[in-house]
């Protein structure tokens, strides 16, 4: 009998009567953690102890289990090692790893055993150094490279309050016997036993209510349920096991499908973390989205790709089981593309129905008339490209599919895009009933009814949005907005529009009850009226503009012209254009752009025949400018210096333009009258009496006539 033993009190072994089997759905993974080569992060050297390195963070210490590369351990060793540990579990870090293959032998005289199992005893009550209990059932204790635990190993250690053995495939004799605290011992392995009746676990637990076992499940088979060399283990141990879990044995986790146990055929565990390209978001195995996330804590979701942007469409949308939030506030960070050169890339048969739509990735619009977003999406001045949606049976589709009372989209471009489905379809925003700002369009979008180049059906407010793309439906189709309910504000169109009823089809509005202001189109473009079919109320200033009139700049001043003071008093700074101002002007704006430079009205010339301009030139006046005169000389007519036009009939005489003068005379030392003429007309001055050096250096006197 061991020598451990011969302390303590014999425990009649009984029956187990009664066996609870709980099949778990426990992953392999959690093995694998504490794999030979897995790396402990923030963590620092023991400079008590050198063989551990403690993570206080995480509550645990990796102690190296070859204590420095001994196959035999001293007394020294094993005094230090417990010292050690009581350190660690009176600091509260109770999870105790041990890394290597095998931990060092003492030899103790009546008994052999290992450097950790000595250890974990003499920290035990039945040990030397807790003779009041105080370190029972405090370690939970990690072997995460051991294959085998030898004979006696564990005896009577108390201390045990867990213990994990991933790799361990054999017991030796006894090896737990009488771990009266141990409440949970689990193996990461098929393991095979070391008692002939079940003493490898006899009385485990006993002082706790029992013991759960976890079992690799390919520890079981069809035949007898367990394997035969766990049948004495298992049935036969004094101990009542709480309850046993089997864990699912092999198979591999992808992040779009679990692990096949290979026991029993079924999925099990977590799935494995995606793989997201960096630059679109997407997971490269199944096409996951990368989540935003709110780095800043305002209440934002950061979105800088793709991805990210879909993962915000399923936080809107409730859709692969995301915690729904229809009120998630957004910001782009980055310009976001979908499919590269989608407009250009689309092929079409001879009705005019794309031929290749599944080559590209189909958008889902950003909330439902069952999920209504309500939140603030800004665009941050950055553009949204490639959206593919192609479906003319779905309504509401956009950028965003209904935007309810209290949503606001602003700050965004939805460009080379193509948004096709049935009613309610807009470039930006599908159905709003809140509010639509400094947004536009450049692609394609087409529906049947209620269909508009920024917004298919308005109910809210529409404010300094513009659209460029090419517009196409039956009924109520505008260039800005399909059918208006609510507010459409400084806003225009320049892409063609077209539809089969034209009663209801507008440049910028296509039906209206609300009400439009400030609102223009392009002429050349679309040929019609501004709206198409009008119930409301529209401004005298609305209508049709030139291409020539939208490139001089006066629709930008008139878009400008149109803006209120916010709260703060102050008129914002919303359209703009840098106007061409010359045949080899390269950088100029054909049309008004949000935030683009400044657009000034007014002369700037004082001619007869000058007129008021639209130019980038602030000097400009409202009303034109008087002459400002330069008087005639004796060579001039009067002018005016700022436009340089010349006026009156005859010249002054007495008004020199020059002040210089011609002197003639002879250069002879003598005393005699000399004559100066004026260089502008020739006028002669006389000077009486002109004294004349041999050098013909002369002195001038005042002039006089």
């Amino acid at each position: 009998m061991n020598a451990r033993n011969k302390r303590l009190k014999r425990i009649t072994v009984g029956l187990l009567m009664a066996l609870v089997m709980v099949v778990s759905m426990l992953p392999m993974s959690s093995f694998t953690a504490f794999a030979a080569d897995a790396t402990v992060t923030d963590t620092a050297a023991d400079t008590t102890y050198p063989y551990a390195v403690v993570d206080t963070a995480a509550g645990t210490v990796t102690i190296d289990g070859a204590l420095g590369g001994k196959t035999t351990a001293e007394e020294s060793d094993i005094t230090a090692l417990v010292d050690a540990i009581k350190g660690y579990v009176d600091s509260e870090i109770t999870t105790i790893i041990v890394t290597g293959s095998k931990s060092p032998i003492i030899d103790m005289g009546n008994y052999t055993t290992t450097a950790i199992g000595e250890a974990i005893y003499r920290l035990s009550g039945s040990g030397t150094y807790d003779a009041d209990n105080q370190y029972n059932g405090k370690i939970d204790l990690i072997l995460s490279d051991v294959t085998e635990i030898i004979e006696y190993e564990f005896q009577n250690a108390y201390a045990l309050n867990s213990i994990t053995l991933p790799n361990v495939t054999k017991l030796g004799y006894r090896a737990f016997e009488n771990c009266q605290y141990l409440k949970e011992i689990t193996f990461g392995s098929v393991v095979e036993e070391g008692s002939p009746a079940g003493d490898d676990f006899k009385d485990v637990g006993t002082a706790v209510g029992g013991c759960d076992l976890v079992l690799n499940h390919g520890q079981q088979d069809a035949e007898t349920e367990y394997q035969a060399n766990l049948a004495d283990m298992l049935w036969w141990a004094s101990t009542k096991w709480k309850s046993i879990f089997l864990n699912h044995f092999g198979g591999e986790a992808t992040c779009a499908a679990q692990a096949v146990c290979v026991v029993c055929n079924n999925s099990y565990g977590e799935l494995a973390d995606h793989s997201f390209d960096v630059t679109t978001g997407f997971c490269n195995v199944c096409g996951g989205y990368q989540p935003a996330v709110d780095s800043n804590s305002d209440g934002y979701y950061e979105i800088s790709n793709a991805g990210q942007l879909f993962w915000f469409a399923n936080l809107v949308n409730n859709y692969d089981d995301e915690a729904q939030n229809p009120a998630a506030n957004a910001i782009l960070t980055e310009n976001i593309t979908v499919n590269q050169n989608l407009l250009s890339s689309l092929t079409y048969d001879e009705n005019g129905a794309v031929t290749n739509g599944d080559s590209f990735r189909a958008w889902t619009p950003i909330g439902s008339v069952t999920n209504i977003y309500t939140g603030t999406f800004d665009g941050n001045n950055k553009t949204v490209s490639g959206l593919y949606f192609n479906d003319s049976a779905t309504s509401y589709v956009g950028l965003f599919g209904w935007v309810g009372s209290g949503g606001t989209v602003k700050n965004v471009g939805v460009i080379d895009s193509y948004l096709s489905g049935y009613q309610g379809v807009g470039g930006v925003v599908g159905v709003n009933h809140g509010t639509v700002q400094s947004c536009y369009n450049s692609g394609t979008v087409s529906g049947s009814n209620y269909v508009g180049g920024v917004v298919g059906n308005n109910a809210g407010t529409v404010t300094n949005c513009y659209n460029t793309g090419t517009v196409s439906g039956s009924s109520d189709v505008g260039g800005v907005v399909g059918v208006n309910h609510g507010t459409v504000q400084s806003c225009y169109n320049t892409g063609a529009v077209t539809g089969g009823d034209y009663s209801s089809v507008g440049g910028v509005v296509g039906g209206n009850v609300g009400t439009v202001q400030n609102c223009y189109y392009n002429t050349e473009t679309y040929t019609g009226n501004a709206i198409g079919k009008n119930d409301g109320t529209v401004d005298a200033l609305t209508g049709g503009k030139t291409a020539a009139q939208f490139a001089s700049g006066e629709v930008a001043y008139l878009l400008q012209a149109g803006q209120t003071a916010g709260e703060d008093g102050v008129i914002p700074e919303v359209w703009g254009q840098n106007i061409k101002t010359s045949d080899t002007d390269t950088e100029y704006d054909a049309y008004p752009t949000l935030g683009g430079e400044k657009v000034y009205y007014g002369y700037n010339s004082c001619a007869e025949t000058a007129t008021a301009i639209y130019t980038n030139d602030s000097t400009v006046t409202a009303e034109k400018p008087t002459h400002s005169v330069v008087a005639a000389t004796c060579i001039t007519l009067a002018k005016c210096e700022k436009c340089g036009v010349e006026y009156g009939e005859t010249t002054d005489p007495n008004n020199h333009a020059s002040d210089e003068f011609t002197y003639t005379a002879k250069a002879d030392g003598t005393t005699h009258t000399g004559t100066y003429k004026y260089n502008c007309c020739g006028a002669v001055v006389k000077i009486e009496t002109v004294i004349e050096g041999s050098t013909a250096t002369i002195t001038i006197p005042e002039l006089a006539t």
